[in-house]
C-alpha cells in the first residue's frame, strides 16, 4: 500500500529489539536515517534531503517547521 493512500502519515514508534543494531550496524543506522529524512521531506519540506536539512529547516522556519508538524 502507498504512503498516498493514507489520510495521515502513518507513523510508529517501537522499542529496538535489536540496540546494538541501532548504535553499532552501519546499515541500520543509514535507514534509519533514511526513514526520517523520507517522513520529513513528505511532509514536511520536499528540498530536505539528509538530517542536518532537518535541523536547518527548523532553525530558519520554526513557526512554519511546528504548523507543518502538527497539521
Amino acid at each position: 500500500m502507498l504512503i498516498e493512500n493514507f489520510g495521515f502519515p502513518p507513523f510508529l514508534v517501537f522499542p529496538s529489539w535489536e540496540k546494538s543494531l541501532e548504535e553499532r550496524d552501519e546499515v541500520t543506522i543509514s535507514s534509519i536515517k533514511q526513514f526520517v529524512v523520507d517522513v520529513f521531506s513528505h511532509y514536511i519540506e520536499p528540498t530536505i534531503s539528509n538530517i542536518e536539512d532537518i535541523f536547518t529547516y527548523a532553525n530558519s522556519n520554526e513557526d512554519e517547521f511546528l504548523r507543518r508538524i502538527e497539521q
